[in-house]
């Protein structure tokens, strides 16, 4: 990369801001029309640095004193321009055995070696790096992703964390890093890493969104296992997040609705605000344009939704039974789903003083229930006509259990059977 740096007249690790005045510069002496190649090259010059801003810029290096090492180090970046991995390391590995002191190709060997599955020789480049200069943030990332690429994850999660130390911020890093994090057990640690990595400046676009969904999903896989509760920080977030970037995450939305239903069921015992996981939902929801992507995030609601009601210490538990009938039912045949709805609602009407005082909670915190139940949880409320309605469903309750079992109403209140016959059920 330091050839580009040296066509615009700049040092490495040059700014953005430096780079485009450079660029403006550079391209009024050597204009298309006076200086076509010139141009052409300047051009592409600025085009790569650009380019690089997203990615880490690497370490600085010394500018070549031999020729024919510039030449070498512009002929392999031309290879790995084209994609052609293999035929850079060949010339890496050339220059390399050519120019044994220069860091510039000790360096490029190690990541090409790497990257091309030669991970034990990319180890030993790597190390003899970081003995030569033990502060080299560069040289650092590159010993871990070299442990890491090895198989050899606590060096790598050592390493990471040198790196870190010394500077290291860039998302693919930073993913890597909290791997380790999640390999090494040391939750918290990676999860504080990934939040610091989402909340930056960095701006997420088609190209890099895939480290955006990563880093969610290493989020939520291990929040269960943090030790301080992350959920509705992390939540929160993404909410955020996502109305910012879900143009982008189409084809991420079943694995971000997997990895919510797993940090849900998983933390339910200690989770204290159901909210946030509703809000992602919701979120969710908005960005869901396939018929299978919103089955799939509704079954999902429905699981994350039962496992706080079934830990909801502040509802009776005839709630619980109330959701079962009216979610869980939908592969028995009518009259069974029927019986079932029924069976529940006679029970709160029965309970109703106590239901009525808990209705509240289920308007406000499981919307997506009271919703579905809502026209007789109002006529509950109402409290007008009960009798009439508890009458009405008796009758039809009797006639269906006759060959249907199961039923808790007549478990549950055993006088109710005599009041049924009294009003004209068959019993």
């Amino acid at each position: 990369m330091d050839t580009y740096y040296e066509i615009l007249g700049l040092k490495p690790g040059a700014s953005q801001q430096e780079i485009k005045k450079a660029y403006f510069r550079q391209i009024r002496k050597h204009s298309p029309e006076s200086d076509p190649k010139g141009f052409q090259e300047i051009r592409r010059a600025y085009d790569e640095l650009k380019k690089a801003l997203d990615t880490p810029a690497g370490p600085a290096f010394a500018p070549f004193e031999e020729p024919a090492a510039r030449q070498l180090a512009q002929q392999m970046l031309t290879s790995l321009r084209k994609g052609d991995q293999e035929g850079g390391l060949t010339l890496c590995e050339q220059a390399r055995n050519r120019f044994p002191n220069e860091r510039y190709f000790l360096y490029h060997l190690a990541a090409l070696q790497r990257s091309c599955g030669k991970t034990g020789s990319s180890v030993k480049n790597a190390e003899l790096l970081v003995r030569l200069e033990p502060d080299n943030q560069w040289f650092l990332r590159e010993l871990a992703l070299s442990y890491f690429a090895r198989g050899y994850h606590r060096k790598a999660f050592t390493a990471c964390g040198q790196a870190y130390g010394a500077g290291c911020r860039d998302v693919d890093f930073l993913l890597i890093y909290a791997e380790e994090c999640n390999s090494n057990q040391s939750y918290d640690l990676g999860i504080r890493l990934l939040l610091d990595l989402v909340r930056s400046k960095e701006r997420w676009n088609k190209e890099n969104i895939s480290g955006f969904a990563e880093a969610y999903i290493h989020l939520m896989g291990m929040e269960p296992h943090a030790q301080q509760e992350y959920s509705a920080e992390i939540l929160e977030q993404l909410c955020s997040d996502l109305k910012k970037y879900g143009i982008y995450l189409y084809g991420y939305m079943k694995q971000l609705i997997t990895i919510l239903l797993h940090m849900c069921l998983c933390r339910r015992s200690v989770i204290k605000n159901y909210q946030p996981f509703i809000a992602a939902c919701n979120a969710i929801e908005a960005l869901c344009h396939e018929e299978e992507e919103e089955e799939f995030l509704e079954a999902a609601r429905t699981e994350i939704e039962y496992a706080f009601l079934s830990n909801d210490a502040r509802l009776n538990q005839i709630f619980l039974y109330t959701y079962e009938s009216y979610f869980y039912s939908g592969e028995e045949d009518e009259e069974v789903q029927m019986f079932s709805r029924i069976d529940v609602q006679l029970c709160m009407l029965k309970e109703r003083e106590e239901i009525i005082g808990q209705i509240p909670i289920i308007r406000l915190d499981y919307p997506h229930f009271y919703q579905t139940a809502q026209d007789f949880l109002e006529r509950l409320e109402a409290r007008k006509h009960l009798t009439y309605l508890k009458n009405s469903l008796l009758k039809t309750y009797c006639q269906l259990e006759q060959y249907i079992s199961g039923g808790l109403y007549f478990e549950r209140y055993p006088e109710e059977r005599a009041y049924a016959k009294k009003i004209g059920g068959q019993i």
